[in-house]
């Protein structure tokens, strides 16, 4: 049985980078390990103050609260670095996709007003080819040892965090987040699933997505959680993934739940999952029965959606419901709209 060993804030953050600074320095998880690629591994410590060298490079360069900080990076823990950093420095990230074309990607800068762009070596020739009047500034450049810069207090209402949404209604659009709605998110899913110290969170998810980001970083990483920062998320990786690091947390989606059938997972590589979840899309409950069935552990879904910070219901590890979206996130309120315009409401927590 799970019994989350639960850490507390010793004061109430009012936005994400106050919890960041507030969980990584006070809290006595320096020791534990925050992120592993399998080559690396980062202890919350060690997270902390990567982060913070970053984000004072970031406002020794004049980089000020609120302006839009465009990542043009491969998925590494460089990436997930900058990231957690533009966010302590109270600038509001925009992770691209990766193999976008140059005019799509001088488009989007655009259209989000980028002020800075930050590349590695694998995307600096692209970054020759932008048009864009963006400060450009290479990665390696901000890991490098600053002065000091004191933190500056984030507004909980300032801009933190930029999506491009799937354009299931046409082009993909820009979704902007504040500092305090990433907290409350954040802090929901923790309650809602008992993300802990004990957890290992698989990540295969890309982080220009809102699952790959709000439910996969910033949750369990103010749980004390590891995550595991896979660099391959093809279904024939899935085992020997599941073999070496033995996760007690997955999320996908259902396509990649599918997929997953096929393979051959041994009881060991699985005994450790608590539970598996699943977004992003539709499951058919045939689906949701095989997966369960093949990884031994409840499949959880959610519902959720980029503009309501990614997750809004989901369901309990403990009463889960097959065909049910779940319950609402503490923090949250939804409400059901008839057609013809009849609402029902229930609060979370």
């Amino acid at each position: 049985m799970h019994t989350p060993t639960i850490l507390e804030f010793s004061r109430k953050p009012q936005s994400l980078a106050e919890a960041f600074e507030i969980y990584w320095t006070e809290h006595q998880v320096k020791s534990l390990p925050a992120l592993d690629d399998s080559g690396r591994l980062l202890s919350y410590g060690e997270l902390s103050d990567w982060t913070g060298t970053v984000a004072a490079s970031l406002r020794a360069r004049g980089a000020m609260q609120g302006e839009v900080l465009a990542i043009a990076m491969g998925r590494s823990i460089e990436a997930v670095v900058l990231l957690l950093a533009a966010i302590r420095a109270g600038l509001c990230p925009c992770v691209f996709e990766p193999k976008l074309p140059p005019e799509e990607i001088d488009e989007r800068l655009g259209l989000v007003r980028a002020k800075w762009l930050t590349f590695d070596t694998e995307n600096s020739d692209l970054v020759k080819s932008l048009k864009t009047p963006a400060v450009t500034v290479d990665f390696s450049v901000l890991s490098a040892p600053t002065s000091v810069v004191p933190a500056r207090t984030v507004d909980p209402h300032s801009p933190a965090l930029l999506l491009f949404t799937s354009g299931s209604t046409g082009r993909p659009k820009a979704v902007q987040l504040t500092q305090a709605a990433l907290l409350n998110n954040a802090l929901g899913v923790i309650e809602h699933t008992g993300l802990s110290v004990q957890d290992r969170l698989l990540h295969v998810m890309p982080i220009y997505h809102t699952n790959g980001v709000n439910n996969q970083l910033f949750a369990p990483l103010l749980a004390g959680a590891v995550v595991i920062f896979s660099q391959r998320s093809r279904a024939e990786d899935m085992p020997a993934l599941m073999e070496r690091h033995h996760p007690t947390i997955m999320t996908g989606v259902p396509t990649m739940y599918s997929r997953m059938l096929s393979q051959t997972f041994s009881a060991t590589s699985l005994a450790s999952l608590r539970f598996v979840r699943c977004g992003s899309a539709p499951i058919t409950e045939t689906l949701h029965r095989e997966v369960e069935e093949k990884l031994g552990c409840p499949l959880l879904i959610s519902y959720g959606l980029s503009e309501a910070t990614c997750t809004s219901t989901m369901n309990p590890p403990g009463a889960r419901r097959i065909g049910s979206v779940g319950t609402v996130l503490r923090g949250q309120s939804v409400r059901l709209r008839e057609a013809d315009g009849t609402m029902t409401g229930a609060p979370g927590g």
